[in-house]
């Protein structure tokens, strides 16, 4: 039509179910540059019989008809695309189209959506499209999808509201034959959408999660966790079977770094547990790695706390002994957990006793007994200050620091409470005057917690014999049993008296009397009396007393020189001048004044 050349048009005998009428002509479709057209059947013929003889008659009639589609036969999609993918990586889908001639057949338009399912509300929807390819009749849909899930492909050819639904199969061949079609149409049954499977994509390190409490703080003695999750590229969660290792290495205190050993478990879901327990707190650096490479965010920082404070190994050290009036003395107090470490928490409750006298210990439940019962020494000032140690440019976990001040001198056994329970072990330090020098005798109240131990457990069985024997003489003592053999109760007394003289108290650790160890091998020191000396020292008062008793009467004596002497001097002055005193005078060879002279003793 562009150029007023018109091809000529070869005939093709169409072979149909029912026969057409006896007349037929010619056909064609004209379509505009989107696919839209019209379908003209022209120049009929009729074939016209006279007598014997058949001939065909032109006849001038012409139709025309609007045509939705020039695929008047069938489309069939095909390809992995429809059944099958993964995420981020592109996939293609064919769709064969035949026309009513069974002839491969461009121009077709078709709309396509891809739906994910409601169980991915992140997942958006697709709407790709669809290209004719180099072959006259194929098409090809190519199209990623970032998200993993399930979802649905649906596929329709035609233009405005004539459309159609596009069937196939994913897994017949892409043929443009009409055989090839029909077959795909075949394997389909029909089907109007296609189920797709998006998976995810190999694991990616970098985007790899690692998350749980356990990576980033635990407790001592306690089992901890966390969780790998396995993603790829796009942020989907892979299936697993990846090589996962987590390595825990030690990094406190400028120790050499051991690793605490742990379990890492696949849970087949993409998803990797990693388990461990150490008993040493302090800091870490937990690496994670995939596949031999660090995950994102690998290595991480990871706080072990030390476990609820055991008092039987908190200890003290300090000035304890020979003290003074007037001055500050220091005591530290370092609390431990029962793995010997240092609590990272201000929690205790740390008290101070200065005990005039020690009892034999207190009653269970009697929360006012200080002194295990004995007396309280009441003129001394105590301050307690939390994370203070020697070294006052350092925090120090788990220790208090504790400054007393005794107002009056005398013998006192200093007692410490550690949440109401006396520490057992005490260092001290008195014969360092400078306190920055001390150090925590760490390895000594080990032995110290170690003997206090065993001391303890003596004490338990010996204890446990008593009360044995006290139950067995009780028994033999009974009114029966005393009818039978001539036993009383009074057999049973000493027994009593040695059970009465043990510890009632369980719950208290330590010993009543003060016992001091070795800061430096932690053997028991022999028993040394606390003494605290006054400050100032009694002066001789034998000289004072001299004076005491001498000096009034020196003080009396010139007080009435001071009254007599002026009182003759003021007598003799009168004589004087009755009796020739200008005679007198002047054998004294120095000049008087008389009027100076002339005065009354009352005035004076």
């Amino acid at each position: 039509l562009s150029t007023g050349k018109c091809p000529v048009l070869a005939w093709r005998q169409i072979t149909t179910s029912t026969p057409p009428p006896s007349r037929f002509g010619a056909t064609m479709v004209l379509l505009d540059d989107r696919g839209q057209g019209q379908l003209y059947v022209m120049n009929g013929m009729q074939l016209q019989t006279t007598g014997t003889s058949t001939a065909p008659v032109e006849l001038g009639d012409t139709y025309l008809f609007e045509l939705r589609s020039p695929l008047h036969k069938a489309c069939a999609a095909t390809g992995p695309a429809l059944s099958r993918m993964v995420a981020g990586q592109p996939s293609n889908f064919y769709i064969a189209c035949a026309d009513v001639f069974d002839q491969p057949a461009n121009g077709g338009q078709f709309s396509v959506s891809v739906r994910a399912s409601q169980q991915c509300a992140r997942c958006p929807t697709l709407f790709p499209t669809v290209r004719e390819t180099a072959t006259v009749g194929l098409y090809k849909c190519s199209f990623s999808v970032d998200n993993a899930g399930i979802y649905t492909i649906s596929i329709l050819v035609g233009r405005g509201d004539n459309t159609d639904t596009v069937s196939g199969d994913p897994s017949a061949a892409a043929g443009v034959d009409i055989d090839a079609i029909q077959a795909a149409l075949t394997a389909g049954n029909g089907r109007t959408d296609f189920t797709v499977i998006v998976e995810a994509g190999g694991t990616f390190n970098p985007y790899t999660v690692v998350k749980g409490s356990g990576l980033t703080l635990s407790t001592a003695g306690v089992s901890s966790k966390f969780l790998v999750t396995g993603l790829d590229k796009f942020s989907n969660s892979v299936a697993g079977g990846d090589d996962v290792s987590a390595v825990l290495t030690f990094q406190d205190n400028g120790a050499d770094g051991f690793q605490v050993p742990n379990q890492v478990v696949d849970n087949q879901d993409g998803t990797y547990t990693s388990t461990y327990m150490t008993s040493q707190a302090g800091q870490y650096k937990v690496q994670v790695m995939l596949n031999g490479l660090d995950v994102g965010g690998s290595p991480f920082d990871l706080v072990v706390m030390a476990l609820g404070a055991s008092v039987e190994l908190s200890f003290a050290y300090g000035s304890f002994l020979n003290t003074k009036t007037g001055f500050t003395f220091i005591v530290f107090v370092q609390t431990r957990d029962k793995y010997g470490n240092y609590l990272t928490s201000d929690s205790e409750v740390i008290k101070f006793e200065s005990c005039t006298t020690v009892g034999s210990g207190c009653a269970e439940g009697d929360d006012g007994c200080v002194c295990e019962g004995g007396t309280l020494n009441l003129d001394v000032s105590t301050d307690i200050s939390y994370g203070l140690g020697p070294d006052t440019t350092q925090n120090y976990d788990g220790q208090y620091r504790i400054n007393y001040y005794l107002f009056s001198p005398g013998e006192f056994q200093t007692l410490i409470r550690h949440n109401d329970t006396y520490i057992g072990c005490y260092f001290d330090q008195g014969n360092a005057t400078d306190p920055t020098q001390w150090t925590a005798p760490l390895d000594a109240a080990d032995k110290c917690t170690e003997y206090n131990r065993l001391q303890k457990l003596q004490a338990a069985t010996a204890r446990r014999k008593v009360e044995k024997a006290l139950k067995t003489c009780s028994a033999a003592a009974s009114p029966d049993a005393a009818s039978a053999n001539g036993t009383t109760d009074n057999t049973c007394g000493e027994v009593r008296e040695q059970l009465r003289s043990m510890p009632l108290n369980p719950r208290r650790v330590g010993r009543r009397a003060m016992q001091f160890f070795d800061p430096k091998s932690g053997a028991p020191v022999a028993s040394t009396k606390p003494v605290t000396q006054a400050t100032f020292v009694r002066p001789d008062r034998s000289e004072a007393r001299y004076w005491v008793v001498r000096a009034p009467i020196i003080c009396a004596g010139i007080g009435a020189a001071a009254v007599v002497i002026p009182a003759v001097f003021s007598l003799v002055m009168r004589l004087v001048r009755r009796k020739g005193h200008h005679k007198i005078v002047e054998r004294l060879k120095f000049p008087v004044d008389f009027d100076l002279l002339d005065f009354d003793l009352v005035c004076f």
